[in-house]
């Protein structure tokens, strides 16, 4: 019975042994699932980081470009009009009137009527700077309407060439805008979800903690038993050893013991035995 309660007991501490030992790799495996998890969070939060000010520089390249491209239309339509004031006077549009400052004053005594800072404005990879004024004395001369004709035509392929710039500009930046913030939307349902991961994983991590404190005290009693059946085991042992290797010397002594009784009974009824 002994031997039969050791045999169960060694065989349940082996069991308990086999589930610590799987439910230990359980929980590094949630560990290294837990740092991947981690750590894929970390490089997406940097990558959008990276995307944001990716964005912002766009739009702010964006923003610059298309404050120049306006200023270089207005300056264009401005030279278009001076323009239209000599070939066609009747095109020309004449400014609104307004309070001259000291500068301009000087500039309208000097035979100016409008005053245009000199700017090169720069439109994207090419500049545009205001076209010379045709000279008036030059041999042979041609007619305005004609002169105007090229001239202003130069004017309108350079406003029309930069409105497509523009145009193209503003189709860059929405669709810019529009991946950038499919982006976010994705990287936020991605993280969302990885978080969640970690979140259950660690649940489950603490689950299996569990699991593994109650196998290791499962496995403490389990060992206590089986000491105390060796201890029994030891015990009986003893006792039936001893037994064992007096057992010739108690049956002679029982065989002599049960003779010297034979030969006192025979004495007590009166039989001579010793002659």
């Amino acid at each position: 019975k002994s031997a039969d309660e050791k045999a169960a007991a060694t065989n349940k501490m082996a069991s308990e042994d086999a589930s610590i030992t799987e439910v230990t790799d359980s929980i590094a495996t949630i560990a290294s699932d837990v740092a991947t998890l981690t750590e894929g969070i970390k490089a997406l939060d940097k990558s959008v980081a990276t995307a944001t000010n990716g964005r912002k520089a766009e739009h702010a390249e964006f923003t610059d470009t298309q404050s120049l491209n306006e200023a270089a239309g207005q300056l264009l339509e401005k030279a278009k009009n001076r323009l239209q004031k000599f070939y066609n006077p009747t095109l020309y549009k004449a400014p609104p009137k307004r309070e001259l400052s000291m500068e301009d004053s000087l500039y309208s005594k000097a035979g100016r009527d409008e005053f245009v800072s000199p700017a090169l404005v720069q439109i994207r990879s090419h500049k545009v700077a205001l076209p010379q004024a045709p000279e008036t004395f030059s041999g042979i001369q041609q007619p305005k309407r004609e002169k105007s004709t090229g001239v202003i035509a130069l004017m309108e392929m350079m406003q029309s060439d930069l409105k497509s710039d523009m145009a193209d500009a503003e189709a860059d930046e929405t669709m810019g805008q529009k991946e950038y913030e499919d982006l976010m939307t994705e990287s936020a349902a991605t993280r969302a979800q990885d978080a969640k991961s970690i979140t259950n994983k660690e649940a489950a991590a603490a689950e299996v903690e569990t699991k593994v404190q109650e196998a290791t005290e499962s496995k403490a009693l389990t060992t206590e038993a089986l000491e105390d059946v060796r201890l029994t085991i030891n015990h009986l042992h003893t006792s039936c050893d001893f037994l064992q290797e007096n057992y010739d010397a108690r049956k002679e002594a029982r065989d002599n013991e049960l003779e010297s009784l034979k030969n006192g009974k025979a004495v007590l009824a009166g039989a001579n035995l010793g002659f």
